[in-house]
């Protein structure tokens, strides 16, 4: 049996979430605001997630981009993989935190290791620039497909350049053309030139800085 508090968190962060979906009720984001807080102070993950949220919007409650990040981590720490993504975030830009690239990376790797794509890509970066991860292209190109496979553009575009250059992965035009057209199919106006140019004909520069958007 769930423990007493655990209970009544579950009941207060499915109360909030009705809120603002009741049909006919008018909307009440401050009422869901503070039936997330009571559940997040609970521990419940969702809502600490959920209330991080609000706070990042200023949606239900004055916009605070310190607690939204207290929140952020709360629910980072238990695992919640959006959470770990959005705090990752954070620190990078020194959004309601200290900037720390350090734990960045590490927020990240532990959402990129589950499989996020913008992880995954922010990641790469990390590895590109050496930003709370030690330089390693080789890293960056193993990284970059991950999320290239998921639809990641940027990680399209990257993934087109690493094979192109033989940065961090042997040099290979034809992977480099596949990305490419990937990235190009998917609005990427860089990629979409060099798709018409052709590849192995087209001079490109250094790789992409990625980031997170």
């Amino acid at each position: 049996l769930e423990a007493r508090p655990a209970r009544a968190a579950r009941a207060e962060c499915l109360r909030a979430s009705s809120l603002p979906s009741l049909s006919g009720v008018p909307q009440d984001h401050t009422e869901a605001a503070r039936l997330f807080r009571m559940a997040g102070d609970r521990d419940h993950v969702e809502a600490q997630y959920e209330m991080a949220l609000i706070l990042a919007n200023g949606e239900g409650a004055p916009q605070d981009h310190a607690e939204s990040t207290r929140y952020y981590r709360l629910a980072a720490d238990q695992g919640h993989t959006d959470a770990q993504y959005n705090l990752a975030k954070n620190l990078h830009e020194g959004v309601g935190v200290r900037l720390n690239f350090g734990e960045a990376a590490r927020y990240f790797r532990l959402a990129a290791d589950k499989g996020d794509a913008d992880s995954q890509y922010a990641l790469a970066g990390c590895n590109c620039t050496g930003e709370g991860a030690p330089q390693d292209d080789g890293e960056a190109a193993h990284l970059f497909p991950l999320a290239a496979d998921q639809g990641r553009v940027e990680a399209q575009c990257n993934c087109a350049n690493c094979y192109f250059h033989g940065q961090g992965v042997p040099k290979d035009l034809g992977i480099a053309a596949r990305y490419d057209r990937l990235a190009a199919d998917n609005g990427a106006a860089r990629a979409q030139v060099n798709s018409i140019q052709g590849v192995a004909g087209n001079k490109k520069g250094d790789l992409l800085l990625p980031w997170t958007g």
